[in-house]
């Protein structure tokens, strides 16, 4: 089941702060005080009704892209799909 930490400046105010989600280890925003560093993560769907994740950081691990074999795992890893634990 997939949590979501806020770690970091809480109100952000005058220091670095993330939200994680623990359901592959996505960080869904990151703010510096009050500014977003990052695009803020958010479902955007498809003509079709798909839905798609875009934004945010996901990790990339162990490879960046496509497998080096077929059928050796999805794109960018397998690290993204994993549950992650968090130490604080």
């Amino acid at each position: 089941m997939a949590e979501i930490f806020r770690i970091g400046a809480r109100e952000r105010v005058g220091a670095l702060g993330a939200t994680i989600n623990t359901k592959g280890g996505c960080i869904t925003d990151l703010s510096c005080g009050e500014q977003m560093v990052l695009f803020p993560q958010e479902l955007i769907h498809n003509i079709d009704g798909s839905g798609v994740v875009r934004g945010g950081m996901h990790p990339c691990s162990p490879w960046f892209g496509p497998a080096q074999e077929p059928n050796q795992g999805p794109r960018h890893g397998f690290a993204r799909d994993m549950d992650w634990d968090i130490d604080r």
